[in-house]
């Protein structure tokens, strides 16, 4: 059986112009959802970097480590053991 008897292969070959338009329409969105994600990170990667401590309602950032471990303690109520020796000066 030949390549050009499979139904399959006659279907694509008949709607080639169609399936080549609706490939580069999905190509497209593709691209521009990769750009809406990529601008999405940097701006939060902008924000972060200006308000270090403290962003917008849904979310804050901690610079020190001391400062997440104390607010993880906070949050589940355990004791959290702060070694200041690796607290760089």
């Amino acid at each position: 059986m030949a390549l050009e008897d499979n139904s399959t292969y006659k279907f694509i070959m008949k709607h080639k112009k169609f399936i080549q338009i609706v490939e580069g329409f999905l190509i497209i969105i593709l691209i521009a959802g990769l750009w809406v994600m990529y601008f999405t990170t940097q701006d939060l990667k902008h924000e972060i970097s200006e308000n270090c401590g403290w962003g917008k309602e849904d979310y804050e950032c901690y610079c020190k480590k001391t400062d997440v471990d104390i607010l993880k303690a906070d949050i589940y109520n355990q004791e959290v053991n702060i070694n200041l020796s690796d607290v760089p000066s």
